[in-house]
């Protein structure tokens, strides 16, 4: 018997992918992550410490948006797959049923309270976009920290006039 296609499958598949892409290096970062990084401190830094900050705020910066990507990534497979068993199970039920038939709000009901594996993959889908949603919050953060860090290090280059 032939193994179900699942959005699992699009994900080994994108990695697949990756990975025959020739001549890109990993990045990596060996950043304790138990370092804290207090933006109060920006205020007082010295123009070395300013450099620390910058690369650490915009390493950090990077690694958000590749996480984020990533979670883009397996929303979407999870998005066909769910949309894909959805709308089988939609069709078998229109068949299924003679008579008057039920309202979209209705059949997704009946479709979602007797299919566990769709109860399933819309949990996991609804984890996972909450999951994107936070790093996105954390990316925002970060990139607002390494611009402002920026702008401090444009400034003491310009000098004040």
């Amino acid at each position: 018997m032939e193994k179900r296609w699942g959005y699992e499958n699009a994900i080994e598949f994108a990695k697949k992918e990756r990975d025959s892409i020739p001549n890109v290096p990993w990045v990596e970062f060996h950043q304790n992550a138990a370092d804290s990084l207090d933006f109060a401190d920006v205020i007082g830094a010295t123009n070395k410490e300013l450099e620390e900050y910058l690369s650490r705020y915009g390493g950090t910066k990077a690694i958000l948006e590749q996480v984020v990507a990533s979670h883009e990534m397996k929303l979407g497979a999870m998005q066909a797959q769910f949309d894909e068993e959805y709308n089988a199970a939609f069709a078998k039920l229109m068949q299924e049923i003679s008579g008057k038939k039920p309202t979209r709000d209705e059949a997704r009901g009946l479709i979602m309270s007797s299919n566990k594996n769709l109860i399933e993959l819309f949990k996991r889908k609804t984890e996972m976009e909450a999951a994107k949603k936070y790093e996105e919050g954390r990316l925002k953060l970060y990139t607002q920290c390494w611009v402002t860090i920026s702008r401090i290090v444009a400034l003491r280059t310009k000098g004040i006039e």
